[in-house]
């Protein structure tokens, strides 16, 4: 089944974090990354970042997702 979550402008670039079931979805022009709950398909935060989020890299050891921009 798909399902369209709603994000911020111009999702560019997802990482899913396997720990906690968790995907980033990092938006390039609203400068922002929605963190997603992948059980539920629902926007938990959004977070600002600096200008054009692009790239994110999912750190399992310490479970925290880095944002280049």
């Amino acid at each position: 089944m798909d399902t369209t979550i709603p994000v911020g402008t111009n999702p560019f670039y997802l990482c899913w974090n396997a720990t906690n079931n968790k995907v980033s979805c990092a938006n390039a022009v609203s400068s922002d990354v929605s963190v997603i709950d992948g059980t539920t398909n629902q926007v938990e935060t959004i977070i600002p970042v600096g200008v054009q989020p692009r790239i994110l890299c999912c750190n399992l050891i310490n479970n925290r997702i880095h944002c280049a921009n």
